[in-house]
C-alpha cells in the first residue's frame, strides 16, 4: 500500500522529532483505551490577519488503542484539518519528547518547569507548569510555550498551553476529560 507524501513526510518528522526534550513524565503509562480529554481554545492577536481560521475551535485527544507496551493516539480537530485519521504510537515505559507530543518541527529551548495549582472551572488540579521556547524552521519569529500538565487528566494530561509569537496568542483549555464509559470532569463533545 503506497502512502500519500504527506504522510510519509509527517511520520519522518515525528520519528525524528521524538529525541527531543523529554515532558517531566510519562503521560501514557496507565493510559486506557477510551481515555480522552477535550480542549477549547481562544485567539487573541495584534495583526488583523489574527490566525483564527487556522486554529481549532476545540481539539480533542483520545486514546484510540493501548497494550501493555504503547498506546495509539489520535485527536479530532473541530472545524476538521484532515489529519485526525492518523494515529501516533507512544511507548507506556519512555517518556515522550515536547517535540513529538505537540508536533514541534523546531528545537525545544530554555526549558522552565515548577510545580503549582491550576483552576479550571470548579476543579483545582496539582500541575506541573513547563516555559520553553521554540523555532519553528520557516519562522522568524521565536515562540513561546507554557504547558500545565497534570496527572490526574486522562488523554495527554494538558490541562492548558499558552502559545505566544508573532503579535498572536492561542490559548487551548481543558474543558473536559474522563474515560471510555465516564464523564470524570465537564463535557465530552459528541462525535462528528
Amino acid at each position: 500500500m503506497r502512502r500519500p507524501l504527506g504522510i510519509v513526510l509527517f511520520m519522518a518528522l515525528v520519528a525524528f522529532a521524538d529525541d527531543g526534550t523529554k515532558l517531566p513524565w510519562n503521560p501514557f503509562e496507565k493510559a486506557a483505551t477510551g481515555d480522552w480529554e477535550t480542549l477549547a481554545s481562544e485567539v487573541t492577536s495584534q495583526k488583523k490577519d489574527d490566525g483564527k481560521a487556522r486554529v481549532p475551535e476545540r481539539v480533542t485527544y483520545e486514546i484510540r488503542g493501548a497494550d501493555e507496551k504503547e498506546v495509539k493516539l489520535g485527536l479530532e480537530k473541530v472545524p476538521a484539518s484532515g489529519d485526525e485519521r492518523i494515529s501516533v504510537v507512544y511507548s507506556r515505559t519512555e517518556t515522550p519528547s515536547f517535540e513529538k507530543l505537540l508536533s514541534l518541527a523546531g528545537k525545544v529551548e530554555n526549558v522552565k518547569t515548577s510545580e503549582e495549582k491550576k483552576k479550571v472551572g470548579d476543579r483545582e488540579l496539582a500541575c506541573t507548569r513547563v516555559a520553553f521556547t521554540t523555532k519553528a524552521p520557516a519562522s522568524k519569529h521565536d515562540v513561546s510555550i507554557t504547558l500545565w500538565l497534570s496527572k490526574d487528566v486522562k488523554g495527554i494530561g494538558l490541562v492548558e498551553e499558552v502559545v505566544e509569537g508573532g503579535g498572536a496568542t492561542v490559548t487551548y483549555r481543558l474543558s473536559g476529560y474522563g474515560t471510555k464509559d465516564k464523564v470524570e470532569w465537564g463535557t465530552k463533545p459528541t462525535k462528528k
